[in-house]
């Protein structure tokens, strides 16, 4: 989508600096090599304290049972996920 702002350009603003450098692969042109700065890890601890947080806060009241149900079923759904994409169409085979 033209003009959208991704995590990288959001990261940048947010620091003042590039998040991440990148590279283009010699063997295929639609690849990249990225390598995320100083200030990325930096972008990127705040972000997932920052979600650490918002957990926390989200769940303060959900007791031990609920917090490992909860746990179990986005395990279950992640593998699930996991199988389901490794056995179907992907992004490649609908181009």
């Amino acid at each position: 989508m033209p003009g959208a702002i991704g995590p990288a350009r959001v990261c940048s603003v947010a620091v003042g600096q590039p998040a991440r450098s990148s590279a283009s692969c010699s063997t295929c042109r639609r690849a990249s090599h990225l390598t995320v700065t100083d200030a990325g890890r930096v972008a990127l601890a705040d972000t997932e304290d920052w979600y650490g947080r918002v957990l926390t806060r989200a769940l303060a009241d959900w007791s031990p049972g609920e917090v490992a149900a909860l746990s179990a079923a986005l395990g279950r759904f992640t593998r699930d996920l996991e199988v389901a994409l490794a056995h179907h169409d992907n992004l490649e085979d609908a181009r």
